[in-house]
């Protein structure tokens, strides 16, 4: 018996809304099995079972993701088989515009400006120091950019326990945005999750905004740091040797009431200052719980590092 397949034109369906979803059923004899009624083709039309991948005839958009086989109604050896069509990862928002408000693709837009931040070396990489080698205090500063990025789209309603878990969080996955990759992990901050407007409870689509601080690498960060990490320059009055505490006093034994530049290890990094009067010598104490040492060198300053904000997934975006 030739193998038939028949288009089930009451099987297909399809539905709207963040995504796309469709289906075609088909009707399949002269096969040996289920099996076999999933790839099909019609001996004499031609007609084939749509594959893995295959785009909808009147969506491109829209792929086959699932086929299912059952038993047809009209008797032993005939097979149904239902193929649904969804859209792949990454093209959910490159359809054509529709009715549907949570149809419409998402907008972006880039807010940009500058902040400041500790400079211990010059364009061409030399230590910014005084003419006897010594780091400035307090340190340079230097205007760095800053990156906003703005994405604004329709949701079915406003999920007010995800925008309080990921207010502030950095992204331990990378962030994307239409199938875009935007940032790698440990750069990009979610500063803002919020409605762009007032809205009732009833609405059936919530305009929701969502703002994300984007930041480069910083030369020098230790290894498990990323740019939101508090970046904290080593000083103090005190320091550490042997085990015990010291006051700190310059070359000349006066005591030091300023705060000098300490190497992480609770030890002064300048020579000429002196652990206690009589100039105490043993090893320092390991970095302070929680914070990660960035160490500068003999002329530049020492930094420790420690996370503020929590870590989080941001495809839970669903961007």
């Amino acid at each position: 018996m030739a193998i038939e397949v028949t288009e089930n034109w009451r099987g297909r369906s399809a539905t709207r809304g963040r995504q796309r979803a469709a289906q075609r059923a088909f009707v399949v004899t002269g096969v040996t099995d289920e099996h076999e009624a999933l790839t099909a083709t019609d001996a004499s039309s031609g007609l084939t079972i749509p594959s893995y991948g295959d785009a909808h005839p009147n969506d491109a958009n829209g792929v086959v993701k699932v086929s299912n086989v059952t038993a047809a109604e009209e008797g032993f050896g005939y097979w149904t088989v239902t193929v649904t069509y969804t859209q792949p990862e990454g093209r959910a928002r490159h359809r054509p515009v529709s009715d549907d408000p949570l149809d419409e693709p998402a907008t972006v837009f880039w807010d940009i400006g500058t902040r400041q931040d500790y400079a211990e070396r010059d364009i061409n990489g030399n230590p910014i120091v005084n003419s006897a080698r010594q780091g400035f205090d307090p340190p340079v500063t230097v205007d760095v950019p800053q990156f906003f990025l703005v994405v604004q789209r329709n949701e079915p309603f406003f999920d007010v326990g995800l925008a309080k878990d990921m207010l502030l969080a950095v992204n331990s996955d990378t962030l994307t945005v239409e199938g875009v990759q935007v940032a790698d992990p440990g750069f990009a901050r979610c500063v803002s999750m919020r409605p762009i407007a007032p809205y009732q409870l009833s609405a059936e689509y919530v305009a929701v905004e969502y703002r994300f601080e984007l930041a480069d690498r910083i030369e020098g960060a230790p290894a498990g740091t990323n740019p939101f990490y508090a970046r904290i320059m080593d000083q103090g009055t005190r320091g550490w040797a042997g085990g015990s505490e010291y006051e700190l006093f310059d070359a000349n034994g006066d005591p030091i009431h300023s705060p000098v530049r300490l190497g992480g290890d609770g030890q002064p990094m300048s020579s000429s200052i002196k652990l206690g009067a009589y100039a105490a010598a043993g090893a320092g104490l390991a970095a302070p719980a929680g914070a990660t040492v960035e160490n500068g060198g003999d002329d530049d300053a020492t930094f420790l590092w420690y996370q503020l904000y929590k870590s989080r997934e941001f495809a839970r975006f669903g961007l």
